[in-house]
């Protein structure tokens, strides 16, 4: 059994490319799901790790991986990535990548995005549909709204956040 299992499950090749499959069977994200952009970075980070336990992060950690997990993000990701680079003069690499996904999710789930609440759909009636949470005076600006609709707020860099 344990041969069985090693010839099929031991060999480093076959364990790159089922990681691998995993990072191209990730279906695109699309605007305004962060928490997709949560599940790419946990995928990467774990795939990531698995090659370097079994000696092997090469096989992720080149153009071709790094192209296709760029692939997997939204336009508007790919232009923070593009910038961050740019701005840090620094080289598209799978350590540079892990680091900028990780903050970059950090930042949204500190930002109050979409991965930490359920927002009801569009409120026509002018009527409160979300019962449990009280409408009180913006702590930014002290107009009655929530702070993630205060456009002061939002104009505000993830720093001053």
């Amino acid at each position: 059994m344990w041969k069985y299992l090693d010839q099929n499950y031991g060999d480093p090749r076959i364990i790159s490319d089922i990681v691998t499959a995993d990072i191209e069977k990730f279906k695109p994200i699309q605007d305004g799901e962060d928490h997709k952009f949560c599940d790419l970075a946990n995928l990467v980070r774990r795939s990531y790790n698995i090659l370097k336990k079994i000696k092997r992060p090469q096989d992720i950690s080149n153009s071709h991986v790094i192209s296709l997990i760029e692939r997997k993000m939204t336009k508007d990701d790919i232009k923070v990535w593009t910038r961050h680079q740019h701005v840090q003069k620094i080289e598209s690499s799978m350590d540079s990548l892990l680091t900028w996904m990780e903050d970059e999710m950090s930042a949204r789930l500190r930002s109050g995005a979409s991965i930490r609440k359920v927002r009801s759909s569009v409120n026509t009636t002018g009527i409160n549909q979300e019962p449990n949470r009280k409408r009180t005076p913006c702590y930014v600006c002290n107009a009655i709204h929530y702070i993630d609709e205060c456009p002061t707020f939002l104009a505000m860099s993830v720093n001053d956040r």
